[in-house]
């Protein structure tokens, strides 16, 4: 059992609350400053003492309060007692990961929210925490302390509806005394379920070319491909029964090296042939010419040794002679290396001929490479193939183990709904009896059924009606009766925590809200429950709500505040995005 004591900051930024047993408003009035209700702090205030139970931060609208109004080392503090132990959780916006409990003055600072978390279930299952026998802790204060953003339009849905957090159906299989371990089980397996079958997905996709063609063309497919691979493989085998084949094959790889260097210079001793046959022919020096410059000279040698005209001339042809000698020497030399080089071409090329009609005569491969290169792309593209395939069928394989095992583990349940007939009869009979003090008609029935399909992520379904249900004001009413319940039956409240907070439920029609709070005022022994609900007392200020209510209001008011006296004290402020 918990009972919430005290919710306070420290240093002292918000207005304390104490909670007493039994009935608790925090109620939101006029005042002199302002004829209006809301945004005087009431949902900020269980925003606050969410915040201390541990809710994870995400989406905490304490956590979006601006620094300038609540400064981030300010110590949100929350009294209580779990199960007769006093302790005191205090959580920071600054360290929100890193909670504090003090509990026979023993002050614990976290080092993470989950070790807090461990920590409050060993307090409050006297037979130690186990995931698989019950909720955790969080878990099973989620429906004591709904979100008002749940806009309580379902009985297990308590958290905001942008979240999207799907539906929880422990607490309640938990307190009428199902097999938590069962379900948690089947649960976990729809997960494993879900990701197998987009694996599933994908592979198909891909298989099929984005489903443009079927499963059994992919098989077809496949085994034409094998086919194909098998006359591959035999032709190579074939080719590999020589006993010099991989001699053969290793002449080969040298003889096409050796070419392609032969033909490398080959093609640079053409070249070089054609460039000096691309020459100009050698100029001859005119003898004319020659015998006018040596007349010339011959006048300017005076008394020198002057050498006969036809020595000159005779020098003029040798240099002639020698270049001709020079270029010419070059050409034949180039020409004959030439020669040589295609002679030696023509003697590899012949004998890799000989060698390649090795191949031809068995009629098997007219180009050794191209092929081999067909097998490796044949090899490897049926091989992906057959991978995907393999993978498509193991997945398809064990994703059907586990729609066994699920359906193992609904007929657990289906066992537990017969075993817990007695307590859902008994729970039935308390709705009922609840919704006819509201309502005035027993017209309602609750009822746990299982479900065993693919497109139901869960293998529990809780079916609740009341009278004219369907409208926005009877959905509240409903999740009212369900939840207190849960809170006041025999069985039920065995293993409740005790507790339980709505705010602002009662967005309803005014006779369903009078009948509900004169429900909360009849019931007998208030010490064995904690009710804490946020109300606008407006909604009760005409004369009939005054004469129609059983008793004041106010006499259960733990807090009252008004635009003047807000629960944040301090300026008024808009929320972070």
């Amino acid at each position: 059992m918990i009972r919430l004591k005290k919710l306070y900051t420290y240093p002292e930024i918000t207005k304390p609350i104490e909670f007493k047993e039994g009935l608790n408003f925090i109620l939101g009035e006029k005042d002199t400053s302002s004829n209006k209700t809301n945004g005087v702090g009431k949902s900020m205030s269980i925003e606050f003492l969410n915040f201390c139970l541990l809710r994870s931060q995400v989406g905490s609208r304490v956590l979006k309060i601006p620094k300038t109004i609540l400064n981030p080392e300010t110590q949100i503090c929350l009294d209580l007692v779990i199960n007769n132990k006093e302790l005191t959780i205090i959580r920071t916006p600054k360290n929100h990961d890193n909670p504090e409990i003090i509990f026979y003055d023993n002050r614990v600072t976290f080092d993470n929210l989950n070790n807090a978390l461990h920590y409050l279930n060993d307090l409050y299952y006297t037979n130690k925490s186990n995931i698989n026998l019950n909720p955790s802790f969080r878990e099973l204060i989620n429906p004591s302390i709904r979100d008002e953003r749940s806009e309580f339009k379902d009985i297990v849905s308590y958290f905001d509806t942008k979240t999207r957090v799907p539906s929880d159906y422990t607490p309640t299989l938990y307190m009428l005394d199902f097999d938590i371990a069962s379900y948690r089980l089947a649960k976990s397996t729809i997960k494993e379920i879900d990701k197998l079958t987009g694996i599933i997905s994908d592979l198909k996709k891909s298989l099929t070319r984005n489903n443009m063609t079927s499963l059994t063309d992919v098989r077809a497919e496949v085994n034409s491909l094998d086919g194909e691979l098998e006359k591959l493989e035999r032709e190579l085998e074939e080719l590999k029964t020589y006993e010099s084949f991989e001699t053969i094959e290793d002449e080969l790889v040298d003889i096409n090296l050796a070419l392609n260097e032969m033909r490398s210079q080959q093609s640079y001793l053409k070249f070089s042939i054609q460039k000096i046959r691309s020459l100009p022919e050698i100029q001859k020096i005119d003898e004319t010419d020659v015998l006018f410059i040596y007349e010339q000279f011959k006048e300017g040698l005076g008394g020198q040794l002057k050498k006969s005209f036809d020595q000159v001339n005779q020098f003029k042809e040798k240099i002639e002679n020698f270049q001709n000698h020079i270029v010419n020497e070059k050409l034949k030399t180039l020409i004959a290396e030439h020669k040589k080089i295609n002679k030696k071409i023509k003697t590899l090329d012949d004998e890799r001929s000989r060698i390649m009609q090795v191949f031809d005569k068995q009629g098997i491969f007219k180009n050794l490479k191209q092929s081999l290169s067909i097998y490796h792309q044949r090899s490897e593209e049926s091989s992906v193939i057959r991978a995907q395939l393999k993978s498509y069928d193991s997945n398809n394989k064990q994703k059907n183990a586990l729609k066994s095992n699920k359906s193992t583990f609904v007929t657990r349940i289906d066992e537990s709904i017969v075993s817990n007939e007695e307590k859902i009869r008994s729970f039935n009979s308390t709705i009922s009896d609840i919704h006819e003090y509201i309502m005035g008609n027993r017209g309602c029935a609750f009822d746990i059924l299982t479900i065993n399909r693919d497109s139901y992520k869960d293998i529990v379904k809780f079916n609740m009606s009341i009278d004219y249900g369907g409208s926005h004001s009877v959905e509240r009413a409903k999740v009212f009766i369900y939840d207190m319940s849960l809170l006041l039956n025999e069985y039920t409240k065995i293993k409740h925590p005790g507790f339980l907070v709505h705010d602002n439920i009662f967005d309803v029609d005014q006779d369903t809200l009078l009948r509900s709070l004169n429900f909360l005022y009849s019931i007998e022994n208030p010490d064995s429950f904690q009710y804490i609900l946020t109300l606008n007392s407006d909604k009760l200020d005409d004369k009939e709500s005054i004469e129609f209510l059983d008793f004041d209001i106010h006499d259960y008011a733990r807090a009252i505040f008004t635009k003047s006296n807000r629960f944040i004290i301090g300026d008024k402020y808009s929320e972070l995005n």
